[in-house]
């Protein structure tokens, strides 16, 4: 089910002429629902406001949020996909400075296969294709998802594989296709620095203030896909699942899921 809104008012269709369709002017935030609750509806918060500041998309921040939290009790369990664009106006690429903003709110099922991951961990392999460095825009969730579609294709042609670890042009590690990473080497927790590509996913930010609770230290950095090899744990987070650990990579095997399985307990799963 879909419902879609210019401004505050609530629309049947998404205008052909829309900048999100037309341009990829925009940003979106899918969420989890848990009992008629948002899952780390804060942080969702945060990056709604983040992504609307940098890009310079006008808002009606209470009635959207309300929106989202009627939505959730509605529909009790599963997922939210909340797209917004700049809406309709400008000549080309140059937006009008009084565009008003166009809300898409879907909701879907969350996939079960996600609870036996959580628990059996899943298969990577290194990804081939690499992530652009250096936009503006890198760690917000813009509409232009490109080399995500690219990177799923990918994924088609290693049919024993769940997910790919994916590094930039420069050869960091990144993130996965459509997950942030982490993984473990004794009491130490390492994850890529996102200054140069990749998204600062919601659940990243939830188990970097969880790991902060728990005295666990995070080591952030540019580290090459060896860095793994030596590896206790790896981990695999994004607002759906929302930990996976790795039991797999490039055929080296993993069997501690120590840390996501804590993470997963402190999160109520």
């Amino acid at each position: 089910m879909y419902r879609i809104w210019t401004g505050c008012k609530e629309i049947s269709q998404v205008p052909v002429a829309d900048r999100g369709l037309m341009f990829g002017d925009g940003f979106f935030t899918t969420m989890a629902v848990r009992n008629g609750q948002i899952h780390c509806f804060e942080l969702h918060c945060q990056r709604i406001r983040n992504c609307a500041n940098q890009l310079s998309i006008n808002l009606s921040y209470d009635f959207l949020l309300q929106q989202l939290l009627c939505y959730a009790s509605a529909i009790k369990q599963g997922g939210l996909k909340l797209i917004i664009t700049r809406g309709q106006g400008g000549q080309g690429y140059q937006p009008s400075s009084d565009s008003e903003s166009l809300s898409i709110l879907s909701d879907f099922l969350i996939p079960e296969h996600y609870t036996v991951w959580q628990k059996q961990g899943i298969r990577t392999t290194l990804a081939k294709t690499k992530l652009a460095v250096g936009n503006i825009y890198n760690r917000l969730k813009t509409l232009n998802r490109l080399e995500q579609v690219a990177l799923k294709q990918e994924l088609f042609q290693y049919p024993d594989t769940d997910d790919l670890i994916v590094c930039d042009h420069r050869g960091y590690l990144t993130e996965a296709i459509a997950a942030n990473i982490f993984w473990r080497k004794g009491n130490d927790i390492f994850t890529p620095d996102l200054s140069w590509a990749g998204i600062e996913g919601v659940m990243r930010s939830n188990v970097l203030k969880l790991l902060k609770q728990l005295n666990i230290h995070v080591y952030f950095g540019q580290y090459t896909p060896e860095e793994l090899n030596d590896a206790d744990e790896i981990f695999l987070t994004n607002s759906l699942m929302p930990i996976i650990p790795v039991h797999c990579f490039n055929a080296q095997n993993y069997s501690d899921f120590s840390i996501s399985q804590l993470l997963l307990q402190q999160m109520g799963f």
